[in-house]
């Protein structure tokens, strides 16, 4: 029984290819469709005209019914094409209106970005860093107002790229930015750790916490409230992580983890992820040195949806470069909090020297 199944779907499959290859010889192109038409109404006249040949008595009837045929054929013809011409038009308008909808999102969310920089870090370098929670202050309301920003533009540069394709998944998508940690970093955030994290924090280890959502998710999602309470592993219990972090992959990319997690070839060491999504994305926050040798990086920016209707919403080439443009936006961000720490740091430092130097001259 089991190995007629398998040759079942053998034969399926082969005839599925079969069919595949069929439809590109014939009709993966204008021309190829007009030269199959035409060979299927010339074969048709053959036939026609070798039959009237072999039984002459009916012709009168036969010549009526040709020429009802041909013009119904021609009729039909016309019509399909002048549907096609009309949704091709109409298809073309549609990616043109989101076309002028995702550089609009790109000026704005650069737009913002900039705004954020200037009045929140170059401010501050400017006006000049003094305590040490000020630069605490300013680090946090910068990310914050970042990260706020572009998650919520990259959500609704998804949801306009989906609905030109036609694919309707009105409120379920999710953004989501988990920042790299180390241990020790991790231990700041303890109190806010669930135990099972909390137990993880010994040795000297790196791992992923869900830093920001999204704002539409957060708020009016109850199930995607999970922020900075838990410590995700990179390793084989986390598919998309190892992929990215240990083998270096540019991304990760799946429309149907259920089935790829029934294969084998998905694991997630959060045991609630198959009521929360289905399909999912994730890129690398990171900048990749001269080299290709020496890479920093911060985390990862994630979309994931339920994908209830198993479309293709995910891809290596149109959506990746989509999160990608964002994810080097926050990497940006990443490194000016950076800037700001070394900065804070080397004043302090002056600070140190400079009354040092006034106690010994006393």
């Amino acid at each position: 029984m089991i190995h007629s199944s398998l040759f079942m779907k053998e034969e399926r499959e082969t005839l599925k290819q079969w069919l595949s290859k069929l439809r590109r010889v014939l009709f993966s192109s204008p021309d190829r469709v007009l030269s199959t038409i035409s060979l299927v109404v010339g074969t048709a006249s053959l036939v026609l005209s070798t039959w009237a040949y072999l039984w002459p008595e009916p012709i009168p009837g036969f010549i009526i019914a040709r020429d009802f045929l041909l013009v119904a054929f021609l009729v039909l013809f016309i019509c399909v094409l002048a549907l096609k011409y009309f949704k091709k038009d109409e298809l073309v308008e549609k990616f043109r209106e989101l076309l002028a909808d995702q550089l609009m999102s790109c000026h704005q969310l650069a737009h913002k970005f900039r705004n954020h920089f200037f009045s929140e870090v170059r401010a501050q370098v400017v006006k000049g860093l003094t305590e040490k929670t000020e630069v605490e202050s300013t680090k946090k309301n910068y990310f914050k107002k970042v990260c706020h920003s572009v998650l919520t533009d990259v959500r609704e540069v998804f949801l306009q790229y989906f609905e030109a394709r036609g694919f309707k998944i009105e409120d379920d998508l999710t953004v989501t930015l988990k920042a790299l940690m180390n241990s020790e970093e991790a231990r700041g955030i303890a109190d806010h750790l669930d135990d099972r994290s909390v137990e993880r924090l010994g040795g000297n280890k790196e791992f992923l916490v869900t830093a920001f959502r999204d704002p539409y998710s957060w708020e009016r999602k109850a199930d995607r409230k999970e922020v900075k309470s838990v410590l995700y592993e990179i390793s084989e219990a986390n598919t998309a992580f190892q992929q990215i972090f240990k083998e270096g992959q540019c991304c990760f990319v799946c429309n149907n983890l259920k089935q790829a997690s029934e294969e084998g070839k998905y694991r997630n060491e959060n045991a609630e992820w198959m009521m929360l999504y289905n399909s999912t994305i994730v890129v690398p926050i990171r900048h990749v040195h001269d080299y290709k040798e020496d890479v920093t990086i911060y985390g990862v920016l994630a979309v994931d949806s339920k994908n209830r209707n198993g479309h293709a919403l995910f891809d290596e080439s149109t959506t990746y470069n989509m999160l990608a443009y964002a994810a080097d936006m926050l990497a940006i961000m990443f490194a000016h909090i950076e800037i700001l720490e070394i900065l804070a740091d080397k004043e302090q430092e002056c600070r140190n020297t400079s009354q040092t130097g006034q106690k010994t001259s006393y």
